[in-house]
Parts: C-alpha cells; sequence; structure tokens
C-alpha cells in the first residue's frame, strides 16, 4: 500500500522538495477550474516535482459551464499531453460556478477522450455515489476512480460501476478529523491518497490512462 501521495494547489504551502523528504513520491495538482481559473503554481512546481524525479498529475475542477470548453481549458492549461503525467477531472462544485451534472460530466469524459484519446481520472466522493445509486454507469466505469472518503476504509464505494479505487483520498491533513492519519501533518493543506500496491506499481501504472 503506497500512502505518500499527495495532491494540493496554489494556496498550500507546500513545495516538492518539502513534500518528497517527507517521503511524498507523488503529487497532483490543481491546474484550472472552470473557464476562468488557472492555478498560478501549477507549472513551476510541476517543473521542481519532475526535476526530482516524482510522479507528477493535474487536475481540473469542473463546474455547470459548457463541459467541452472546460476541456479545451484545461488542456490549455497543462500545455503538452505527456504519456506519464496522470490527468483528473475534479467532479465538485466550483464556488463560483455551480456543479456540474452527470450529463455534462458524460459529455466532458466524452470530450476529453476525444481530444487526448484516454479517459479521465475521475475524482468525487458522494457525487459519484449519487450517479451511481440506480445502476451502473458504463461511461463512467472507463474512467480510473479516485474516490474520496475520509473514513478509515473507503466505504460507501460504488461497486455497481467500479470494482475498486484506483487512489483513494483518506485525509485532508486534519489530525483533528482524520479516522486514518495521514503519513505526517507537516504538508500544511496537503490531502493524502493510496493506492493499493507497491511503489513498483504505483510507477509502472501510473497515470493510469485507458
Amino acid at each position: 500500500m503506497v500512502k505518500h501521495i499527495i495532491d494540493i494547489y496554489y494556496d498550500n504551502a507546500v513545495e516538492p522538495a518539502a513534500a518528497q523528504a517527507e517521503g511524498v513520491v507523488a503529487i497532483i495538482h490543481k491546474a484550472s477550474e472552470a473557464l476562468h481559473f488557472r492555478d498560478p503554481r501549477y507549472q513551476d512546481r510541476k517543473q521542481a516535482a519532475r526535476d526530482l524525479g516524482l510522479l507528477w498529475g493535474a487536475y481540473h475542477l469542473s463546474s455547470a459551464q459548457e463541459p467541452e470548453a472546460q476541456v479545451d481549458f484545461f488542456l490549455e492549461t497543462i500545455g503538452d499531453i505527456e504519456d506519464d503525467v496522470l490527468l483528473a477531472l475534479d467532479w465538485e462544485k466550483s464556488r463560483d460556478h455551480g456543479q456540474a451534472s452527470v450529463d455534462q460530466t458524460h459529455a466532458f469524459i466524452r470530450a476529453f477522450r476525444e481530444r487526448t484519446g484516454r479517459y479521465p481520472v475521475l475524482y468525487g466522493g458522494h457525487t459519484v455515489r449519487e450517479a451511481c445509486e440506480n445502476g451502473r454507469d458504463p461511461l463512467l466505469a472507463r474512467c480510473p476512480l479516485w474516490y474520496v472518503r475520509y473514513r478509515a476504509t473507503p466505504v460507501g464505494l460504488p461497486t455497481n460501476t467500479w470494482n475498486s479505487y484506483t487512489l483513494w483520498q483518506y485525509s485532508n491533513g486534519d489530525p483533528n478529523v482524520d479516522e486514518l492519519p495521514a503519513p505526517t501533518y507537516e504538508l500544511d493543506g496537503a490531502d493524502w491518497n493510496r493506492f493499493s500496491g507497491s511503489i513498483e506499481e504505483l510507477r509502472s501504472s501510473w497515470p493510469f490512462a485507458r
């Protein structure tokens, strides 16, 4: 079990070298949100992480705006599509522009597939549980699941669509609420994720492109 995978964004005071010193092996960084925001720390932290040999990923926080335009915005933000960079869709509510519906998320995934040749890793908790509560969703099932559940075990996993998670976000780095402690609380604001396998298996599977 690899548990030293973090996700961060510009407002987290976490630099790649400090993360690596705490045992982190992979960083997934916010790149964009909706149609209005590009993370100002994405590119420089990416370069620093790559120079250190860390696994790297990027995520887009979606909104209720036009999905195909959001795909373009995300891909323009990250630049070249690199074979070893994880690309994820964060299916949560955008503070300013609402939450994507199931149909909008389907449209995002289809457009992403058309433009990149792969499916995005799909991040979500209650959103994916609700989307799958009435049965299997064949399109969502094509996306590797990055499951959000701050519990001691990943309860409520929508197994009618996914047999298991690919990544599990189990801690938001708050020792006062964690059921399952993060490896360290030295990385302020980092969320912690697990992969059910060895570090060698993580490296060989990353970026979970299908």
